[in-house]
């Protein structure tokens, strides 16, 4: 049996070489290509750092819009507070600027009183009574008013008892005499009047006897 050769070429031989080396070129491509799992997780751990840390630069951005805010709010307040303040004290002055102004005409009534040296008694007390009408009429019209105490009930809102004195004519319990007037201001307590107030008049020893022999003869 005669076996037949096939004659290998130099060019058969070097195409058969180039094929080898470009099929190993293209598996080391496409293993170059593919990732390596390890690669992947790196860089989803660097998306997400990232990502945090655009979070925390938004939420810095907020708090510091709040802060600004707040110190904006805080100072607008304090400047509101201030004003307030100046607008009570300026009318708390004027208040007492317009008290002491309709007072002036009294004082002048009472220097006129007494420099006028040639008034006769009357002259002074008539004087004296119309300053203190004026008075009166200045004060009243401040809204203050005095306690009618005067035989009304003992109201310890009201008053102040100084003593108790026995009274027969009226009951226990009510003013008698007034110390010291009381006076309302706009319907508030301005100062308490001082007065005396009635209590029951007591037995004497000798009455009581009286009455006690008078029991025993009336049960005999």
């Amino acid at each position: 049996m005669i076996k037949s050769e096939i004659p290998i070429t130099q060019n058969s031989a070097k195409e058969s070489v180039e094929e080898e080396s470009l099929s190993v070129n293209a598996d080391a491509n496409q293993k170059t290509e593919e990732p390596a799992p390890e690669q992947s997780g790196i860089k989803k751990r660097t998306s997400s750092a990232q990502k945090l840390k655009d979070e925390i630069s938004q939420l810095k951005e907020q708090l510091n819009e709040q802060r600004n805010e707040y110190l904006r709010l805080l100072a607008e307040f304090d400047n509101f507070r201030k004003r307030r303040m100046a607008e009570m004290i300026e009318l708390s002055m004027n208040a007492e600027k317009s008290f002491m102004f309709d007072l002036l005409p009294v004082l002048d009534d009472f220097e006129r009183l007494l420099n006028d040296k040639d008034s006769e008694e009357n002259n002074i007390r008539r004087g004296a009574e119309m300053i203190l009408n004026k008075f009166r009429k200045i004060l009243t019209g401040r809204g203050m008013k005095p306690m009618d105490s005067i035989h009304k009930d003992f109201d310890p809102e009201l008053h102040d008892a100084l003593m108790t004195v026995e009274k027969d004519d009226v009951p226990p319990g009510m003013v008698v005499d007034v110390f010291e007037k009381g006076y309302l201001f706009k319907d508030n307590i301005l100062r308490h009047a001082k007065v005396i107030v009635s209590k029951a008049p007591e037995e004497s020893e000798e009455s009581l006897a009286n009455d006690r022999n008078s029991e025993e003869i009336e049960g005999k």
